[in-house]
């Protein structure tokens, strides 16, 4: 099942997330919402799901896992870096972090890989210095408009 949600105004961080475990998904999503100009817009444990979601969504940013529900994490990233139109940041956070899933990861072009259980906190200091730099791009965007 995929949940998504509406974002509107470009100045908020689109954050979607692939991952298999509710309990998870339910603590990132918490630590999310706490987080000022970023805004999840959908989730999901199924690749299939996920690549037609974040077509329709167009995040800014997608974190997920290695191991889905049904298909990995690698058809979902491979999809998303195939995508020239939209330079959504990619990031891996997985219970797997062996030095194999890492190499494969960055080959595809994953921007961040971290380890669920050690990690969880520079995951989310990344996702509130990357709301920030895009609060910024949007002023500057704006300034750049009305001069």
């Amino acid at each position: 099942m995929v949940e998504t949600c509406s974002v509107v105004g470009s100045e908020r961080l689109k954050v979607f997330i692939v991952d298999k475990s509710s309990l998870f998904v339910a603590r990132f999503s918490e630590a999310v919402g706490r987080i000022e100009g970023v805004e999840m817009v959908g989730k999901t444990s199924s690749a299939i799901e996920a690549m037609e979601a974040i077509e329709r969504t167009q995040p800014d940013v997608v974190v997920l896992d290695i191991r889905l529900r049904v298909g990995t994490g690698f058809d979902v990233l491979r999809m998303v870096k195939s995508n020239m139109y939209t330079p959504t940041v990619a990031i891996v956070m997985t219970n797997y972090p062996y030095e194999q899933y890492r190499r494969v990861s960055m080959r595809m072009g994953v921007d961040y890989f971290f380890h669920k259980t050690t990690q969880f906190g520079e995951l989310i200091t990344l996702l509130k210095d990357l709301a920030s730099k895009n609060r910024e791009l949007a002023v500057s965007s704006t300034v750049a408009v009305t001069i």
